[in-house]
């Protein structure tokens, strides 16, 4: 497996600003990504995983450049889209934050996001042959005359037959609409998507297909995914590499099999503990109890000391660094790392 980066972020953070009174004053900032390190390999699927408000969403959006960066970096080590690396660093990849709207532009192809939702994704006037294929047009990548065939062709990869070519998106069914979201990220040869809950408004049926899909793009197209979700069974399945994100921090770190051989934060083992099972014998996890803080106002030391069953006066005080507790398992939490 290729251990060369891809992505590489560095102390990401995206703040939000919180206006309230009669002016609309700044009265403070949503947390929501807050100081997040992490490197995407090439050719991997990395999962990052939370509950819903953990950050997660906002980590990929920012990484696309859909939200600015309030602090922090992002680097992208894939071909060069700019023709002449004026805008790269000196360790040859491209520093994302900060760039203008050309610029984006230019590295669009190259980087693509799948939505959660299917249809709403998809403009329901338009044939899905079309919708699939105006990202070529719209970047001058081919020619109009030759637009078909590479759409019909990329159909086909993601499990469409040609003769979809001319339906509208409401003659299909949610799985399959997906697929359409898939190739139209497809169509334009991304090194990097961003597959944000892509399987959870699906049947489990379906998902299942969804997941097969993407694990043959890492394989044959040698595709970089960020696959978000807040499911652990289905990443324990897809993905490579796994991070796992409370209240806008990132809380372990490690490849899929150390992580769920040994899930070290009290937190992951909670959201491993959702996870249905049908061994009898399994032995109980803890389960968090409680809501997450408002990240607009985060409790002091560790944020989660809050919901955890072992926190201590240090856990109140003391925010815990992140520290590779064992080869290549990154964690924040002063009991695991005790």
């Amino acid at each position: 497996m290729n251990n060369d980066p891809l992505i590489e972020v560095k102390h990401l953070k995206k703040y939000f600003p919180l206006n309230e009174g009669l002016f609309g004053q700044t009265t403070g900032y949503l947390r929501a990504v807050d100081d997040v390190s992490l490197t995407i390999r090439r050719g991997t699927i990395f999962g990052l995983v939370g509950e819903s408000g953990s950050g997660k969403t906002t980590v990929g959006r920012t990484l696309l450049g859909l939200y600015p960066a309030s602090g922090g970096s992002v680097t992208f080590f894939g071909k060069n889209s700019f023709g002449n690396n004026r805008f790269g660093n000196e360790s040859g990849g491209q520093e994302l934050t900060g760039l203008n709207s050309r610029q984006w532009k230019s590295l669009r192809p190259k980087m693509q996001l799948v939505f959660q939702d299917p249809y709403s994704s998809l403009n329901p006037r338009l044939r899905i042959g079309d919708a699939i294929g105006e990202a070529m047009l719209e970047h001058g990548l081919i020619a109009k005359s030759e637009l078909r065939d590479r759409v019909v062709k990329i159909m086909e990869t993601c499990g469409l037959s040609a003769h979809h070519y001319n339906r509208f998106p409401h003659e299909f069914s949610g799985g399959q609409r997906q697929r359409i979201g898939i190739a139209r990220a497809l169509i334009l040869m991304p090194d990097f998507i961003v597959a944000d809950e892509p399987i959870s408004a699906l049947d489990v049926s379906i998902q299942a297909q969804i997941i097969n899909l993407f694990a043959d793009l890492r394989d044959d197209l040698g595709v970089t995914f960020l696959f978000i979700s807040h499911d652990l069974g289905v990443v324990e399945h897809l993905c490579d590499d796994v991070a796992v994100m409370y209240l806008g921090q990132i809380v372990e770190r490690a490849s899929r099999d150390s992580l769920f051989r040994r899930p070290l934060h009290p937190y992951t083992q909670a959201l491993l503990a959702a996870v249905p099972t049908l061994d009898v014998d399994a032995p109980p996890r803890a389960i968090a109890p409680g809501e997450p803080p408002d990240p607009a106002d985060p409790p002091p030391g560790c944020r989660f000391h809050t919901r955890c069953p072992y926190a201590t006066d240090l856990c109140r005080t003391q925010p815990p660094a992140l520290r590779e507790v064992l080869p290549g398992h990154i964690v924040s939490c002063h009991y695991a790392a005790s």
